[in-house]
């Protein structure tokens, strides 16, 4: 950890005081009914309510942590650390200190989000501590941006773990502890829910977690909407001076902002009526009148330069293939010819009825086909290369088509009744075999195009990941929805990665990747790779396979155009939504525009006079 990060951790309150300070972040900007108020009622902005965070040892999360603190919260802060123990700067003991220095009443919580049982009882003890939970901020990730053939299985499955999986269990333990609370709010650290070509493609497994845990917010809005709970996202513009920042990436800090510049929006979205937004932090300090101000934004950047002009973008912040024209859809099957499969190596992955019949087919079509299993086995990479040893030696190092079938589960649960072994076991079939699966076989597939040939093929039964709350709620299983739709993401980002060159995509991945290189030297794992696929996807709608034969018309295609798509053997059948995020949330916090929740709550009670009746609860007047 450099100097100067160590600098900023230890000055974190100081600098949310400055913030706090800033004209359109005051106590009296922020709930505007509290100057008029002849007496100050306990009940204001978090004070008095619970949060819990995870992910709160250092960084953001100890950003909002000390943020809530501030309003007079109390905090439960999660980590893997238990207070005395750290993996990197920070530990919840320290944090815990800072709260209750702020006026919050800190709970430090082990806890090891990989870890289902310790979820469990994460919450177990902060209920027992605090009754209720009024807001839960999920912010613990694992940072690893590699494209398809840079990442080992021990960095997948903790990212994977860390992020996706994390946030859905924590939050689904949290959720019966929500009912009743005066504001619930789930807030996710997380990219907006967009199927954005140019953000998944230059590290496809990173950015499809980090979109699933935005599109697990997107379907809650839907799943939960009776029980009245807030679902929000938001995520930073710039890249943030953390100890990920600082060390993976290893941007020079004077180029990033504070974490004040994420805790104070943050603040902001949970203590308003806000639900189903999806924001960036740039965009919430611009309706608060401070981005466009230099002397108030000043105080949100290391550097202290309220022009921003020297910072550095995040990640997944400008959609350049959409800006570009890009829309999500279904599209009929292409155009093909069975002679097309002939002589070509073929290898399925699934021993199901699908891929026999496909095998059958494309045999008959003078195709060469090889089967590999769905590797059972929680460490599948030994096995999964020994597949991939014994099917290169029988085609001589190369490979044409890659197909990759979707193993159908025999339940289909809602987000209460999924347990971790159901998504354990069904993330492991649907996404990480797959996965590795195509890491492994990527050189073959490499070595099976020469010039005036084909364009390889990979093609994986998965849907349109067009991001949609009723979609994800389709067949009552948002669980299954969100597993399916890593598999939609991934055939988005490999699609992009290996990318035909000179192609609109290419030309805007290259912009992409060009954007988040600029002066953050760990941004460099990203790239376009030489090599050149088509990847698509196929769709029957779930709780079913596609037929063999609309599978075989796919992978017997003549049009070398085509990569990226999603088939379907009858489009009509298919959803048809054209209204979906295509960008962050803005002009939500435009003064005005949002009603915090404590004046909403001020006006139910007036409603129902009671004002009187909490005064005199309070102090006795």
């Amino acid at each position: 950890m450099s100097d100067d990060l160590q600098k900023l951790m230890a000055d974190l309150p100081g600098m949310l005081k400055a913030t706090g300070e800033v004209q359109g972040n005051t106590l009296t900007d922020l709930h505007p009914h509290y100057a008029s108020m002849s007496k100050k009622l306990p009940i204001l902005g978090l004070k008095g309510m619970t949060v819990a965070i995870g992910g709160a040892s250092r960084g953001i999360g100890q950003g909002i942590a000390l943020r809530c603190a501030k309003a007079g919260a109390n905090v439960c802060v999660l980590g893997r650390s238990d207070g005395k123990v750290s993996f990197g700067p920070g530990t919840l003991s320290a944090v815990v200190e800072q709260i209750n220095s702020l006026g919050g009443k800190g709970l430090a919580v082990a806890c090891d989000l990989t870890k289902s049982e310790q979820v469990v009882d994460a919450v177990k003890k902060i209920v027992a501590a605090f009754t209720t939970i009024d807001v839960l901020v999920n912010n613990a990730s694992a940072l690893f941006p590699y494209g398809l053939e840079g990442i080992n299985f021990k960095y997948f499955t903790v990212m994977n773990s860390v992020c996706g999986r994390g946030s859905f269990f924590l939050t689904r333990e949290a959720l019966p502890y929500m009912d009743g609370a005066t504001n619930p709010h789930v807030l996710t650290i997380a990219p907006g829910p967009v199927a954005e070509r140019t953000w998944i493609g230059p590290h496809t497994a990173y950015s499809a977690t980090k979109i699933n845990m935005s599109l697990q917010c997107m379907a809650w809005t839907e799943e939960f909407k009776k029980k009245g709970i807030r679902f929000n996202t938001l995520w930073p513009h710039y890249c943030v001076a953390t100890f990920a920042v600082d060390a993976v990436m290893k941007l020079d800090l004077a180029k990033a902002v504070n974490v004040a510049h994420v805790a104070d929006p943050a603040y902001r979205i949970v203590t308003s009526k806000v639900n189903g937004g999806y924001f960036k932090d740039l965009d919430v300090l611009t309706d608060m009148g401070i981005r466009t101000e230099p002397e108030r934004y000043k105080y949100f950047t290391v550097n202290r330069d309220g022009s921003g002009n020297t910072l550095v973008d995040d990640f997944m912040v400008e959609p350049f293939g959409f800006n570009a024209g890009d829309e999500l859809g279904y599209s009929p099957l292409p155009s093909s010819a069975d002679s097309a499969m002939a002589g070509k190596k073929v290898v399925l992955i699934g021993k199901t009825p699908l891929t026999a019949e496909i095998a059958a087919k494309a045999k008959a079509a003078g195709a060469s086909v090889e089967i590999c299993p769905i590797i059972d086995d929680r460490l599948p990479v030994p096995k999964i290369e020994k597949e991939v040893a014994r099917v290169s030696e029988v085609f001589g190092g190369k490979l044409d088509i890659f197909f990759a079938d979707c193993p159908l589960p025999a339940q289909y649960p809602n987000t209460r009744g999924c347990t971790a072994d159901y998504w354990d076991t069904n993330f492991h079939a649907l996404v990480t075999v797959p996965y590795f699966y195509l890491q492994k076989f990527s050189p073959l597939l490499k070595e099976g195009r020469s010039d005036g040939t084909p364009l390889p093929q990979v093609l994986l039964v998965a849907p349109c990941p067009i991001p949609n709350a009723k979609l994800l709620n389709t067949g009552g299983s948002v669980p299954f929805n969100l597993l399916s739709y890593f598999r939609g993401n991934y055939v988005l980002g490999f699609g992009t990665e290996f990318c035909q060159k000179g192609s609109m995509i290419y030309k805007l991945m290259k912009q992409s990747i060009e954007a988040m290189k600029e002066g953050a030297e760990g941004h460099g794992n990203a790239a376009l790779h030489t090599g050149q696929w088509q990847v698509n996807g196929i769709w029957a709608g779930i709780r079913q396979s596609p037929s063999a034969d609309a599978c075989f018309q796919v992978l017997s295609n003549t049009d070398p155009t085509n990569s990226c798509m999603f088939f379907a053997e009858d489009v009509a059948a298919m959803p048809t939504v054209t209204e979906y995020p295509k960008d962050y949330t803005k002009g939500q916090f435009v003064p005005g525009n949002y009603t915090d929740y404590s004046k909403a709550w001020l006006s139910d009670f007036s409603l129902h006079g009671s004002l009187t009746f909490l005064y005199k609860d309070t102090d006795g007047s």
